[in-house]
């Protein structure tokens, strides 16, 4: 069957079905590499940051970008070996942790839609190898920030995550508070 033979009204369908699938390609392709250059912006920026940290100790500091599902990065220092995990939260939502495994992105308090963190579990269950003479911890960095961090207590309670509480061995912190309060994480 040849072009001619068919409807004028079906050839016109044809065409503005193949514009319409072009133009969502093209949708999709942008938004992609948004999200991408995005994401290269926020990796970026925590280098920066956490190679502040090596600048003050450069015999011993080092920090080495991983490609490992359980962390992003591994700072170390003279003392401690500090597995980190990057999480993005561009929304700057809340974060409500209910259980060391499970961490739930909340737009509001009164969010019912359950969007977990991904990967968190995978830092949780990480133990880190014995090293003479070095602690370990592992450091879950918000990035850019947290509208707030709560943790379940119990059912009914619930209480706000600080940099200093104790997470089973792990702490929280916001980008944006580790570039006001270089303090906030303890080497």
């Amino acid at each position: 069957m040849f072009l001619s033979e068919i409807p004028a009204l079906h050839v016109l369908i044809i065409y503005i079905t193949v514009l319409v699938l072009h133009v969502l390609a093209l949708i999709f392709f942008i938004i992609k590499g948004i999200l991408v250059k995005r994401k290269k912006k926020m990796f970026q920026a925590i280098e920066g940051l956490l190679n502040e940290y090596v600048k003050e100790d450069p015999l011993y500091a080092k920090l080495d970008r991983v490609n490992m599902p359980e962390y992003d990065y591994i700072l170390t220092t003279r003392e401690l070996k500090l597995y980190i995990m990057v999480i993005p939260n561009f929304t700057c939502g809340e974060i409500c942790i209910n259980s060391p495994t499970k961490w739930q992105f909340r737009r509001t308090y009164k969010d019912d839609i359950v969007r977990f963190v991904p990967r968190v579990d995978k830092l949780m269950r990480f133990d880190p190898p014995y090293e003479a003479g070095l602690r370990s911890k592992r450091l879950y960095i918000i990035y850019p920030n947290s509208k707030s961090l709560l943790r379940y207590i119990n059912e009914c309670e619930m209480e706000f995550v600080r940099p200093e509480t104790d997470l089973n061995g792990t702490s929280v912190v916001t980008y944006q508070e580790l570039l006001e309060h270089r303090d906030s994480i303890e080497l």
